[in-house]
Order: C-alpha cells, then sequence, then structure tokens
C-alpha cells in the first residue's frame, strides 16, 4: 500500500498536541467524524482554526483561586449497640 504525503516537502510535522475530554464527549465526536468521513485531527484543527480566527466565540471564565480554609476537627465516636 503506498502511503499518501500530506506535507510538502522539506516542511516539518506539525506538533503533537493533546487535550482532556470526558470519554462520552470523545466517544460521540469520534462516532459523528466517522459517519461524515473525517478524522478527530481535522474535527479540532477545524474548531481551533476557526477560534484562532475570531470566528467561534466562548464565554469567559474566570478562576479564582482561594486558600484552602482550615477545617475543624471532629471526631466520630461510635456507639455501642444495645
Amino acid at each position: 500500500m503506498k502511503q499518501v504525503k500530506r506535507r510538502p516537502n522539506g516542511t516539518q510535522p506539525d506538533p503533537v498536541r493533546s487535550v482532556r475530554c470526558s470519554d462520552l464527549v470523545w466517544e460521540k465526536a469520534r462516532r459523528r467524524a466517522t459517519f461524515e468521513g473525517v478524522t478527530m485531527s481535522h474535527v479540532l484543527l477545524t474548531i481551533i482554526e476557526g477560534y484562532a480566527a475570531g470566528m467561534i466565540d466562548l464565554p469567559r471564565v474566570t478562576v479564582q483561586y482561594r486558600q484552602p480554609q482550615p477545617q475543624p476537627y471532629t471526631a466520630v465516636m461510635e456507639q455501642e449497640s444495645a
């Protein structure tokens, strides 16, 4: 089986990236991509390119970090059965 080159000669491959995603969401997306005859790499690249070009807007996410509050120590005492 002959391999098809997808990059022009002399170019470097794109670096490998990773993304966190639940198994359920990944599987649904993978099934849709397979049904539509595209790869997950194509799906993700298309979404990222659309976001970078300003074609996709996402809601702003604000992460606030707080110091953990000390929890009072509470001992649980076992009561003997009568």
